[in-house]
């Protein structure tokens, strides 16, 4: 069974496997630690969220386990490709299993647990969730989905605020500044749905794509916990107030404020 003593092991190779990647170039060295920092809030996120479910400490540990591992494949990902844009170069979470498996760093856990955290990972950034995957898979699959989510609106608020260039190109994936929504983006916003990456063609409607994300959320103190740091508003604010905008951002808060 997982334990706090295999966790901490774990954290402690991660942070040497991390760590390892850092150079003499200052810029690169912030998108790694970019990334780094990412996981330590996801793992605080993960954790949070757990604290308000009924679930059992071993459960607890393999959710920080899943948090800690989840975005692995980041770190050769833009060593390799010098971007986190998954179009442009490869699944980071197919190479977070991969690396997992190589090195057999989850080992000293039984095989069933192994499965969980790795089917944890693998899916953790799918448009949908599998339904043919157990029951067990599916909840530490959207858990780690809100944790991840959580911090990533973190992330991009803090940018959009205070723009970084460091940042622009990983963050905003390089997209044109145009203002335009456009029509499929609103289109799905409306309905309710998830934006399809295959359907922005700007910063701005990437922007929109985080906010339909209340949608894909699946725990109440998740709902909770995007409503208490204003992430949507937020967002909100660093987008062309237009009347298409003002629909938009209506339809996602009352989504928001009807789920926490």
């Amino acid at each position: 069974m997982a334990s706090i003593h295999h966790y901490q092991t774990m954290k402690s190779w991660f942070t040497s496997y991390s760590q390892s990647f850092l150079t003499s170039d200052l810029g690169f060295n912030r998108n790694i630690q970019l990334k780094i920092d990412h996981t330590m809030r996801v793992i605080a996120a993960i954790e949070d969220i757990a604290s308000h479910l009924k679930i059992s400490p071993n459960d607890v540990e393999l959710s920080r386990i899943i948090a800690l591992f989840h975005d692995l494949g980041r770190f050769q990902q833009f060593f390799e490709y010098n971007t986190f844009a998954d179009r442009k170069s490869v699944n980071h979470a197919h190479l977070a299993v991969n690396i997992l498996q190589k090195k057999d760093i989850l080992a000293i856990l039984p095989p069933n647990e192994q499965i969980l955290i790795l089917s944890a990972i693998n899916y953790h950034n799918v448009a949908h969730v599998p339904l043919e995957l157990s029951d067990q898979e599916i909840f530490f699959t959207k858990l780690i989905r809100d944790a991840d989510k959580i911090d990533i609106y973190k992330v991009v608020c803090d940018h959009y605020q205070n723009p970084d260039p460091i940042f622009a190109n990983t963050i905003e994936l390089g997209l044109p500044n145009s203002q335009i929504i456009s029509d499929k983006v609103f289109t799905s916003i409306m309905n309710d749905q998830l934006v399809k990456h295959e359907d922005i063609v700007s910063v701005t409607d990437f922007k929109i794509l985080q906010l339909a994300w209340v949608f894909d959320l699946n725990f109440p103190r998740s709902f909770e916990i995007i409503k208490e740091r204003r992430y949507i508003e937020i967002l909100n604010q660093t987008l062309p107030q237009t009347e298409k905008m003002a629909k938009i951002y209506e339809k996602v808060k009352n989504y928001l404020i009807n789920r926490s």
